[in-house]
C-alpha cells in the first residue's frame, strides 16, 4: 500500500510540468515573510527553542515556488533552509487539489555518522471549504526516510472590529506520522493568530500555537510568533 501511494504521489508531481506548460502566466506575486517564533516545533517535535523564520515566495497562476529557512538563536542547533514547490488545480465549488514537495537541507548538519543532509519530500493536498470553515487533508511521502504523513487540518477566519483586512485565524490540526521502519506517532495543534494590514501589500502579525504528541518527550508545547510580511505583485 504504501509503496503504491508513493508511486502516485511522485508521478503526481512529475506530471505537473505538463500542466505548467499549458497555462502560462504574465501576471505573478513575490511574498517576503519574515517571522520570529518562541519555539520551532515540526510535527508535534520540538527542533528548535527561539529561531528566526524567514520565506520568499513566487507565485504565478497555480504555480508557486519558494524558499524557507529557520535559523535558530542559539547557533548550537543547525540552520534549516527547505526549496519548496507546488501547482493548484481548481475544481468546483472552491475546491482544489495541489501536487508539490520539498528539498529540507540541512547545511550544518554532522553527517559522518550516517545521517542525511537533505531530504525530499513530495506531497499530495485536497483543499476547500465546509460552510464557513476551510479544511485541507495532505499525504507527505519522505522518499529519502521513507516516512509517510497523513495530515489534516481546518481553518476558521474572522473579521477583526467588522474590517475585512484585519482579521483574526484559528486553526487545528491533527496528523499521523508513519515510517517504514520504527514507531508510528500522531501530533495535534491549535492556533490563533491576529493580522493587520496597514497597507494592501503589508501584513503585520502575531499568534500563539499549541502543539503536542503521544511521543513521551514531545508532549505540550506552546509557543508565540510575530511577523511581517510584505508582497510586489505585477499585474
Amino acid at each position: 500500500m504504501k509503496t503504491q501511494l508513493k508511486m502516485m504521489i511522485l508521478a503526481g508531481v512529475l506530471g505537473t510540468s505538463a500542466a505548467f506548460a499549458q497555462e502560462p502566466k504574465s501576471s505573478y506575486v513575490i511574498t517576503a515573510d519574515v517571522p520570529y517564533v518562541t519555539s520551532y516545533v515540526f510535527r508535534g517535535v520540538e527542533l528548535a527553542k527561539q529561531a528566526v523564520q524567514p520565506s520568499l515566495t513566487v507565485a504565478a497562476g497555480g504555480l508557486s515556488l519558494g524558499v524557507w529557512a529557520s535559523r535558530p538563536i542559539d547557533h548550537r542547533v543547525d540552520e534549516e533552509v527547505d526549496l519548496f514547490g507546488s501547482y493548484d488545480f481548481t475544481l468546483k465549488n472552491d475546491w482544489k487539489l495541489t501536487l508539490g514537495g520539498t528539498v529540507y537541507w540541512y547545511p550544518e548538519l554532522d553527517t559522518s555518522a550516517g545521517a542525511d543532509e537533505s531530504t525530499i519530500e513530495p506531497r499530495l493536498s485536497l483543499s476547500g471549504p465546509l460552510g464557513p470553515v476551510t479544511s485541507t487533508l495532505t499525504v507527505y511521502q519522505d522518499t529519502t526516510l521513507d516516512v509517510t504523513t497523513l495530515e489534516g487540518s481546518l481553518g476558521y477566519s474572522l473579521p477583526m472590529m467588522g474590517q475585512d483586512e484585519d482579521t483574526v485565524d484559528f486553526g487545528v490540526t491533527y496528523g499521523r506520522v508513519s515510517p517504514d521502519v520504527g514507531s508510528q506517532y500522531s501530533y495535534w495543534s491549535a492556533s490563533a493568530k491576529a493580522t493587520f494590514r496597514p497597507r494592501d501589500n503589508m501584513s503585520i502579525y502575531f499568534g500563539v500555537v499549541y502543539a503536542s504528541s503521544n511521543l513521551t518527550s514531545q508532549r505540550n508545547h506552546v509557543y508565540g510568533l510575530v511577523g511581517v510580511s510584505y508582497s510586489f505583485s505585477r499585474p
